[in-house]
């Protein structure tokens, strides 16, 4: 188990800790002092890597470019919906706009992850 592994995993057992029940928060309590001991994480370094990790704010051209985004894939939601065949059938996988939708969701996404600091994939 790698440093990062194990502290996703002392965060976890921490959560368990103070919100489990009966054996089951005693046990994880347990097991998180331990791997803390075990991989030399201190509580300092946890709270520190949890405050890094909360969502960053957008700056002006992301948020411009998700406002873009959502506004376009909502017209083009739109233009689907007036569509008489866009209940899954065949012709929509070859629809310019079904495809357009496909593109803004994932390019939606992928600002979202940027957003939360888990990189970016496309």
């Amino acid at each position: 188990m790698t440093r990062e592994q194990a502290a996703d995993k002392l965060k976890k057992l921490k959560a368990l800790a103070e919100q489990g029940v009966g054996g089951e928060r005693r046990d994880a309590r347990r097991l998180y002092e331990k791997l803390k001991s075990k991989y030399g994480i201190s509580e300092e370094e946890l709270q520190q890597e949890q405050q890094n990790q909360q969502e960053k704010p957008f700056d002006g051209d992301t948020l411009f470019q998700a406002a873009t985004a959502a506004t376009m894939l909502k017209a083009e939601q739109e233009e689907c919906d007036a569509c008489p065949g866009h209940y899954g059938q065949e012709e929509c996988e070859s629809c310019g706009t079904y495809e357009n939708i496909q593109r803004l969701c994932l390019q939606l996404e992928k600002l979202s992850r940027q957003r939360k600091g888990k990189g970016q994939q496309a």
